[in-house]
């Protein structure tokens, strides 16, 4: 069975099938999801929030899943697989995503972006032996800024490759083959 909040992001993306982000009301959100305005105020304070739940439910709740699971593996190799997971998830839902950031701005689904990363916390840097309360908050800032980044651009870009092809490009140029790595030569 749906959470109340399930039942509120399943009726926005109803909603964003048939009409632009902005002509859409959180009454309306209500009444497609058959529960009160009381009901939502519990949950969120306006419709933004909504669509951020909705990037934190495809983003960072699997993200954190997947990574329990691939907690012992190669940071290369769990990379892969988290960006895979992340963007594919992220591209199953691209009309909604490009409804709604036609409205809120890649500015704001950065933002989120990195917020869902954050709120992963930890967890893929700790084998790293990263001891630093500072360095860790930039490190794992760093790299949800990166994932921000490439989302932003593949929206731009108007979802021109497919989300295995982003991976391999994020991961190319982070782990590969980065400037940082030739100069070190």
């Amino acid at each position: 069975m749906a959470t109340t909040e399930e039942k509120f992001r399943a009726a926005l993306m109803t909603l964003m099938e048939r009409f632009p982000y902005d002509s859409i009301s959180v009454q309306g959100i209500c009444d497609e999801a058959g529960l009160s305005r009381k009901t939502f105020s519990r949950h969120f304070t306006c419709k933004e929030d909504v669509v951020a739940a909705q990037l934190k439910a495809d983003i960072a709740t699997p993200t954190a899943t997947v990574l329990s699971v691939l907690s012992g593996a190669p940071f290369p190799d769990s990379s892969r697989v988290l960006l895979r997971h992340a963007y594919g998830a992220f591209y199953d839902n691209r009309a909604f995503y490009e409804n709604a950031v036609h409205s809120l701005g890649l500015m704001w689904l950065s933002e989120h972006v990195m917020a869902a990363g954050k709120s992963i916390g930890t967890v893929p840097y700790e084998k790293d032996g990263i001891n630093d309360e500072t360095e860790m908050d930039f490190v794992v800032t760093l790299y949800s800024g990166i994932a921000a980044t490439a989302l932003c651009w593949w929206m731009r870009n108007h979802f021109s490759i497919t989300p295995d092809r982003l991976v391999e490009l994020v991961l190319k140029w982070v782990y590969d083959a980065s400037p940082s790595k030739e100069m070190s030569k």
